[in-house]
């Protein structure tokens, strides 16, 4: 189960996803606020942008968490 008290004092939202392409044409996400960085490995893959996406989402993610145990 998720304790939301071990995320007290996160980098806070808005947290971005950046993707970056340098002169050879190597492509890469970022996720500035927390020095996340990963190369895309080249096939597109949807799982790549969907991790990365999930990593930059993990502000939101946690407000949800708090809601919904509110409710409960």
């Amino acid at each position: 189960m998720i304790n939301p008290d071990d995320y007290e004092g996160h980098t806070p939202r808005p947290w971005t996803l950046e993707e970056r392409e340098d002169d050879e044409g190597h492509q890469w996400f970022e996720v500035p606020a927390v020095s996340y960085t990963t190369k895309l490995s080249g096939d597109g893959s949807q799982q790549e942008f969907a991790d990365v996406n999930l990593i930059a989402d993990a502000p939101l993610l946690l407000e949800e968490v708090k809601r919904a145990r509110e409710i409960v």
